[in-house]
């Protein structure tokens, strides 16, 4: 399926496309982002909801700014991206995150390329 999904990191515009969405269950959210989190990667504030089948994870952000929306980053950025990069920038987030979409209603708009 062609999806209309693209995000801006580092300046370049990226098309993407999900492959898989995570379940709400044990092994699914709340387990992949304990492992991250006992790692040293990512933050109790991004919660990793769908990945694009190989090179990228799509995350659900829930601080106070950006809640319900959607963000993308690549696996080796995110993975090298230490707690104490969490939030160094300007906009509360670290530039390995790209904006994808305001919320699932949108992502589900660009899934299916309306």
């Amino acid at each position: 399926m062609d999806h209309e999904l693209k995000t801006q990191l580092y300046g370049e515009t990226y098309e993407l496309a999900v492959a898989c969405i995570f379940p709400l269950t044990d092994w699914g959210v709340v387990d992949t982002q304990e492992r991250w989190l006992l790692n040293g990667c990512g933050s109790v504030w991004a919660l990793p909801i769908a990945d694009d089948g190989g090179t990228g994870f799509y995350f659900l952000l829930v601080d106070d700014e950006h809640w319900g929306q959607i963000y993308f980053a690549y696996k080796d950025e995110f993975f090298s991206t230490p707690h104490s990069d969490w939030p160094p920038v300007a906009n509360g987030l670290p530039p390995c995150l790209g904006f994808v979409a305001k919320g699932f209603a949108k992502l589900g708009e660009l899934m299916g390329g309306k």
